[in-house]
């Protein structure tokens, strides 16, 4: 078949990693260039220090926790394992964080707190040419894969692909602001986002959520550009309710653009963008994201008593899939006790088996069906 390929040659290709003599390990997976002011980061633990060198908690005889001068650099894939990745504090890291075009795979956060939660809690500096592959981020406020809270932050070639993010409120409506690459950017007075992607990721928070930026403010608008988001689904979960009803402002690219980010050299593909909110005691389902979302809050103890659910478009389950190849019942333990219109549209490719329920949750014996208990 006819294929075209983009082929960049970096310009820097042929100069060496390593010279002799200019490196000296100042820690495990870490290797110092006095002579070019950077940091090279192996492995894991090296990430790790670097982590801690940022956060404070030490510090490098060279350079501060602001790394200001000094360039950070992956030299190999790190592979995270899903052991729990506690954000990089570096509201104060100025510095500059190069992937160079490695991969940082199975990133797996889990914040108790408000906490931004990304690869980077915060960061002031450049972050770019990196890759990020197969995230499980949950937090309460704030969260990219990246960075949480991109006050200032300057990212560019950074490249997301697979996983989740999932952030709900605390205890009460901060906005949420989740996005694939930044939760939260703002210009005070410089913050972009440029030539990165999104790819393959389900990104869900209560209110100001999109594929790429989930709220983009500032002093002046951050610069967005060239960006791209494909195969993904943004959903604005407001079943809770937090005092005033707010709106969901979920988007393919920015959820909320409070300075209006000129969006137009960014491109979306297949992004499935939902609001899952009661009004007028109707719940409106459009898409499989918002039907997954339905079955999982029935799931979770929400009986939906006293709510009309109304279908206003076909719903094909096969893009909904919870365990495996197979779709969940909605109800369990909890049991669906609202009104379900169909107006007369179709669900269709529903398929369930025992075996991939069983295995893929405790099955407690409920019921098979589009409904397993209503």
């Amino acid at each position: 078949s006819t294929t075209d390929f983009k082929i960049t040659i970096i310009p820097d290709f042929e100069e060496p990693d390593y010279v002799e003599g200019q490196l000296q390990e100042i820690a495990d997976g870490v290797l110092y260039n006095d002579n070019t002011k950077t940091y090279l980061i192996q492995n894991a633990n090296g990430l790790k220090w670097f982590a801690t060198a940022v956060d404070g908690v030490t510090r490098s005889s060279t350079a501060d926790g602001t790394f200001k001068g000094y360039t950070v650099e992956i030299v190999a894939d790190i592979d995270l394992e899903n052991n729990p990745w506690t954000p990089i504090k570096g509201a104060d890291f100025v510095g500059t964080f190069d992937g160079k075009g490695h991969t940082i795979k199975n990133l797996t956060i889990n914040v108790a707190d408000k906490t931004p939660a990304g690869l980077f809690a915060s960061a002031k500096g450049v972050i770019k040419n990196l890759n990020i592959e197969s995230v499980n981020i949950n937090g309460f406020y704030k969260a990219g894969a990246v960075v949480g809270d991109g006050l200032c932050s300057k990212i560019e070639n950074c490249h997301v692909n697979g996983g989740t993010i999932t952030i709900v409120p605390l205890n009460k409506d901060d906005g949420n602001h989740a996005g694939g690459i930044v939760g939260y950017l703002s210009a005070e007075y410089t913050a972009y986002v440029k030539d990165c992607s999104v790819q393959n990721l389900n990104i869900k928070a209560y209110r100001d959520v999109a594929g790429l930026v989930g709220t983009a403010t500032g002093s002046s608008a951050p610069v967005i550009t060239g960006n791209e988001v494909r195969n993904v689904t943004v959903l604005a979960d407001q079943l809770p309710e937090y005092g005033a009803v707010k709106d969901a402002n979920a988007g393919e690219i920015v959820g909320r653009n409070i300075k209006g980010a000129d969006l137009s050299s960014n491109t979306a593909e297949n992004v499935d963008v939902a609001v899952l909110a009661i009004k007028d005691g109707k719940l409106e389902v459009a898409s499989p994201a918002v039907f997954a979302a339905l079955s999982e809050a029935v799931t979770s103890g929400n009986t939906f008593a006293g709510v009309t659910v109304v279908l206003t478009d076909d719903i094909d389950l096969s893009q909904c899939k919870t365990h495996g190849n197979s779709n969940s019942p909605i109800g369990d333990d909890a049991v669906f006790e609202g009104t379900f219109d169909g107006q007369d549209h179709f669900i269709k490719n529903m398929n369930q088996n025992t075996w991939a329920l069983d295995n893929g949750y405790y099955y407690n014996d409920c019921g098979m069906g589009l409904f397993g208990a209503a």
